[in-house]
């Protein structure tokens, strides 16, 4: 339980938990030809199974280089338009996938995400729509892929690919934030997709902390 008189921003990080052995990536795949969604998924985050029904189909956002270049959302905002206007807003699905076109030198070793033209899409794009994680794949490890692009993170030999705890910290919290003030104006219940959305990022939540914000 949170102490009385504890600031709002004391009881917001009391609220999270980290289980950092979750927030790791093996180093088996760095170098290896293992994309950073491969190497996420082979290690102990757990990515739940979403009630989605037999006929849902994933919509794919598909982005090229002239896309990269010049910051163009358009086809972001096609495939989210499509979704929202596609199903009842009372339960909106996860169903957005990324399919990136960034064309490197065979002997370039960065991942997507360490690509500053890919990331400076990704921060635009979350400007944009702050609460877009509860609208991505998380099934198909869109929900990893989407915080490497936001979230420092680094290649170590022996541990993998491991993100910044405190940057990963901040990305969450602000994404509960947001997510909750727009599943709330479409009358959605959140506080069972935001602990889900934590758990995928190796976090708890607190009960005591939706009671802060719900």
């Amino acid at each position: 339980m949170l102490q009385p008189g504890t600031s709002v921003l004391a009881q917001c990080c009391c609220a999270l938990s980290l289980t950092r052995e979750r927030a790791r990536v093996p180093a088996s795949g760095a170098g290896s030809g293992c994309s950073l969604i491969d190497c996420m998924e082979a290690t102990n985050l757990v990515f739940p199974a979403l009630l989605l029904s037999p006929l849902s189909m994933a919509i794919t956002i598909a982005i090229d280089s002239q896309c990269l270049r010049n910051l163009d959302l358009s086809p972001a905002q096609s495939a989210i338009d499509q979704l929202l206007h596609s199903q009842p807003k009372a339960a909106p699905e996860q169903l957005l996938r990324f399919e990136i076109d960034c064309p490197t030198e065979p002997d370039d070793p960065r991942e997507l995400s360490e690509i500053p033209e890919v990331r400076l899409w990704f921060i635009r794009l979350d400007a944009r729509y702050p609460w877009l994680p509860v609208l991505l794949d998380w099934q198909a490890g869109e929900l990893a892929r989407y915080a490497a692009m936001l979230v420092p993170h680094q290649f170590h030999r022996t541990e993998g690919i491991q993100f910044n705890p405190e940057a990963l910290e901040i990305f969450l919290m602000q994404k509960v934030f947001a997510s909750a003030d727009w599943l709330g104006r479409q009358g959605v219940p959140s506080q069972s997709k935001l602990l889900s959305m934590a758990k995928m990022l190796g976090y708890d939540l607190d009960d005591s902390f939706f009671q802060l914000i719900l």
